[in-house]
């Protein structure tokens, strides 16, 4: 509420002077116009209107707010700020006393149509505004109200809540309830005069039992059918029962023994129906008894069949709920469902259909179950079904369409129908004029139940029809719509209708489900289309009510372990659970965000999803993906998984808020199989000094270049053990200053002693600075040349970057190229050696020995075999040397190398030249020796220096 404030200055003076309230209204507004603006309010004119009809409050004022006179009062020295918003003081800060500006007075008998206590709202209950009720009190710890709204009664209790209520023979009272044991007696009811004993209200019973061991005749006995501890939903017309004018809705929970037992209501409801006269129930299939009518039509004989036909590319059958739920199709009322499905194009527009007929025309079926309403005045006539439909949009072109609904007044298939087009699935209606009513096309729902209601006048030539309660089509006079008088054969009465699936040719995918069809009549037109109509038969109680529901599904459980390898993809779950049925077809990849370090922002990858038997729980499966790789390009750290506002909800649209639903970590020491692919916007300066863009490049096949005089580093957190390994590829167009790589751990050279331990590898390059590690100082010419060794002998420690540097701080030239670097530890249970076999070219083998011919070259191949895989680096000239006979050490000279994919197998290919001045026929021999510590298997197990052949010259 505001009140107008006049203040005598309106300007910024230093009159000192206060502003006063008035009941004029400067800015023009009438009390209607601020009503319509903020609920209920006042300028404060001396006769302030009274409270009759709902206004906004805490949540309407005759449930949360309760009927009394109120005093406004305006606060003293309240802070302002100059705008254009109302304030309690003027431009010179000159604030008003606290003071009372008047009353009104809140009494609402009635419920205004208009207000928001109707099929969309349930009633919030603030436990504040409960009273005790006739029989006795109540204490703080007998009543509580949870966040999501559920009244929970505790111990032996009547209490009542201000719903002032004009019952009709309309009223509908809607509410769930559960008891986690029976008591005495667990009631909801309603009074109007505070004292049950006395309410005869023409004595008619307004109490309702719902469970307990209490007998007493002054409750009602209709709704009496609780059992087990789970939810229970009731709709009811409680007009069929009482009618009057009603002050309280009251609540009993009695164990006047001590005995256990609480209630707990939710989603409480009190509304009229649409219709001033009542329904009339006139035919229901739930599939319960097999198929409904007269079973199925064959079109091509007239005669009806108990099942499918396969041959015509179109199927039908019924499902128990076991095979209903093993689809993944909740229960929706009963123990059967009917499916209907097509797996193929066909060449007819208009193929077979699996579809449910009626024939209330008896054309083809004597079925009289529709003749009193065919032969009575014609009045409008409802039909309600839950639809579940599943197809493949990536088979469905825009043109193609699917009905599953088709209702006609005639008898020879002047039909009108209900529809989806194309691949998402966006509704239609077919021949006779319509219109949609809702602001965006209406669209159907994939992979749930959805219900559809249509309300046919034929003798108006109107028809409607809601889809989960909300109004989305109208459809008039014209087409096969048309009514006039009974001519061209169309009457005022539905005469024969049909629900399932047919398509035309091109649809090659796709099912629907059924269940709890339902047609009634009502005795007068509608009046209020944009309420959906009141059903006879749900509201007698279905066992799955949509309407019911407001509360929205919340995250059991969150699945997402710690990154400890590194990969480009990871999955993690989330469960989402909701009180009623959740909707595995809001699952997409859009629910969830992931965000992190280094600015890493990524909506998941929706995977898949399970669900419980019981529909409340669904279980989705999400990826992401690495930039490059988990650890190494996008770096270790806290990674954040938050759900996107209004992407998962229930059945009933009940959307979960946005919200962060937990973290994991990224922690990752890097595998053996794993190269490292560098992405250049992830590398930084490091410690000397800057880069800039042009000195940095990653080719297409990972080579990185380095350019120019500078140092950078990559993330690359790891715990150096005694077994790490890094391996890599580098080459040089020049000689530089200095061509460096290596760990670090605090991004300061300079200060990382790591025990004095040097961390950097100087590869190439004239600088003689004492603070490179030499070990690997050995790289010449241009090409390639591979390195592998364990940094564990020399430096062990947790590092936290991966640096390189390219040093020429004099203008000289030479760049730094790296490629195929890993890191990696080694198996430590891995200590066999590679085994080893020799071939000498062009020899004979006699006796067991090896002759050669005379000649100044020689050529032998070397084979090594290993269970894990042989070390390719470790293969060069300086693994073999030649014993000749007169005692001298011959080098040999690389040919090639050959290996398996999985490096387990090697073959080299050496040669030496005869320069000792050795002819043939001498009786020495000439000895291959494998030098010890050159060649390694992938676990860095060396071979031992050996003689490996032997030849002798002829």
């Amino acid at each position: 509420m505001f009140a107008e404030i006049l203040d005598t200055t309106h300007g910024i003076t230093s009159t000192g002077l206060l502003p006063v309230a008035e009941s004029t209204n400067p800015y023009g507004l009438s009390a209607q116009t601020i009503t319509e603006l903020v609920g209920y309010s006042t300028s404060l004119d001396p006769l302030l209107p009274p409270v009759t009809k709902i206004h906004s409050s805490n949540t309407s004022c005759q449930v949360s707010d309760a009927s009394s006179t109120l005093t406004l009062s305006n606060t003293a020295n309240t802070a302002s700020t100059l705008n254009n918003s109302f304030f309690s003081g003027d431009y010179n800060n000159n604030f008003m006393t606290a003071s009372t500006l008047g009353t009104f007075n809140m009494n609402v008998d009635t419920i205004d149509p208009s207000s928001n206590l109707t099929t969309s709202s349930p009633i919030t209950i603030n436990p504040s505004l409960l009273s005790n009720y006739t029989m006795g009190g109540m204490s703080a710890n007998e009543v509580n109200v949870s966040p999501d709204g559920t009244l929970q009664l505790s111990g032996d209790l009547w209490t009542k809540l201000d719903l002032p209520y004009n019952v009709t023979q309309n009223t509908v009272l809607e509410f769930e309830f559960r008891s986690d044991a029976m008591g005495y007696a667990h009631v909801i009811g309603f009074d109007n005069d505070n004292s049950y004993w006395d309410n005869a209200n023409s004595n008619k019973l307004t109490g309702f039992k719902l469970f307990g061991t209490e007998t007493w005749d002054r409750w009602n006995q209709a709704l009496n059918n609780y059992s087990g501890t789970n939810w229970k939903s009731y709709s009811f017309k409680i007009g069929d029962l009482f009618t009057g004018a009603m002050k309280y809705l009251f609540f009993v929970n009695t164990n006047p023994y001590g005995t256990s037992g609480n209630s707990f209501f939710r989603n409480i409801r009190v509304y009229d129906t649409n219709f001033s006269t009542p329904t009339k129930p006139l035919w229901y299939s739930g599939f319960e008894n097999g198929f409904p009518g007269g079973e199925w039509l064959n079109y091509d004989t007239g005669t009806y069949t108990s099942n499918g036909q396969s041959t015509q590319s179109s199927n039908w059958t019924i499902l128990n709920q076991t095979q209903g739920s093993q689809e993944g199709v909740m229960k929706l009322s009963g123990n059967s469902v009917y499916k209907g499905w097509i797996n193929t194009e066909s060449t007819s527009s208009h193929r077979p259909y699996p579809v449910l007929q009626i024939d209330p025309s008896g054309q083809w079926n004597s079925d009289t179950t529709f003749n009193n309403y065919l032969s009575s005045p014609s009045v409008p006539v409802v039909n309600r079904f839950y639809a579940y439909m599943d197809w493949d949009p990536s088979k469905i072109s825009d043109s193609d369409w699917l009905s599953f609904m088709t209702v006609t007044n005639n008898t020879y298939w002047g039909v009108v129908g209900l529809s989806l087009r194309g691949a998402n699935g966006q509704l239609e209606m077919a021949h006779a004029p319509w219109q949609t009513v809702t602001s965006t096309p209406a669209i159907m729902p994939s992979d749930r139940w959805v219900r559809f209601t249509t309300y046919m006048d034929f003798k108006a030539n109107l028809l409607y029809v809601w889809m989960d309660g909300t109004l989305i089509f109208k459809m008039t006079q014209g087409g096969n719509l048309n009514y006039t008088n009974g001519s061209n054969g169309q009457t005022a009465y539905l005469r024969r209708a049909h629900w399932g699936l047919y398509a035309n040719g091109g649809f090659s995918d796709a099912t629907v489900y059924n269940d709890s069809i339902q047609l009634w009549t009502v005795q007068a037109p509608l009046t209020n289309p944009s309420q959906e109509p009141w059903s006879p038969y749900d509201g007698d109680g279905v066992d799955f009510v949509y309407s019911s529901d407001f509360v929205a599904p919340t995250v059991a459980n969150l699945n997402a372990p710690t990154i400890t390898t590194s990969s480009k993809d990871y999955s993690f779950t989330v469960s989402y659970t909701d009180n009623t049925l959740m909707y595995k077809g809001n699952l997409d990849s859009k629910d969830i965000r992931v965000t992190g370090p280094n600015g890493f922002n990524q909506l998941a990858q929706f995977v898949s999803s399970t669900t419980s038997a019981d529909g409340k729980t669904v279980v989705g499966t999400y990826k992401i993906s690495s930039n490059l790789v988990w650890g190494i390009n996008d770096k270790n750290g806290v990674y954040t998984i938050s759900l996107e506002g209004n992407q998962v909800g229930d059945y009933n649209y009940n959307f979960m808020a946005a919200q962060t639903l937990g973290t994991f970590n990224v922690n990752v020491n890097v595998n053996v199989k794993d190269t490292i692919t560098i992405n250049p916007s992830l590398l930084s300066n490091y410690t000397m000094g800057g880069m800039s863009a042009n000195e940095v490049n990653v080719s297409q096949d990972g080579t990185l270049k380095l350019s120019g005089d500078l140092w950078t580093k990559l993330d690359l957190p790891y715990n150096v053990t005694q077994n790490t390994v890094l391996e890599f590829e580098f080459r040089s167009d020049a000689m530089g200053y200095a061509h460096v790589i290596g760990f670090d751990n605090d991004n300061s050279y300079w200060d990382n002693a790591n025990s004095n331990k040097l961390t950097g590898f100087k590869l190439f390059g004239t600088e003689t600075w004492d603070r490179w590690n030499q070990a690997l100082n050995n790289y010449s010419g241009t090409n390639w040349k591979s390195y592998s060794f364990k940094i564990g002998d020399l430096f062990t420690g947790a590092m936290k970057y991966l640096f390189f540097v390219n040093t020429n701080p004099y203008g000289t030239s030479g760049n730094s190229f790296f490629r195929n670097i890993r890191v990696y530890n080694l198996n430590s249970l891995h200590i066999s050696t590679p085994r080893i076999s020799t071939s000498i070219a062009n020899g004979t083998v006699t006796n067991g020995k090896s002759f050669v011919k005379a000649n100044k070259q020689h050529q032998f191949t070397v084979t090594y075999t290993d269970a894990y895989g042989i070390n390719l680096g470790t293969l060069d000239k300086n693994d073999i040397k030649v014993l000749a006979p007169n005692g001298t050490l011959q080098n040999v000279t690389s040919v090639s190398t050959t290996s398996s994919s999985d490096h387990k197998t090697v073959t080299a290919t050496y040669k030496i030249y005869d320069n000792v001045g050795l002819r043939a026929n001498q009786s020495n021999e000439f000895l291959i020796q494998l030098q010890g510590n050159q060649v390694n298997d992938l676990h860095y197990n060396f071979m031992t220096a050996q003689t490996i052949g032997r030849f002798t010259l002829v």
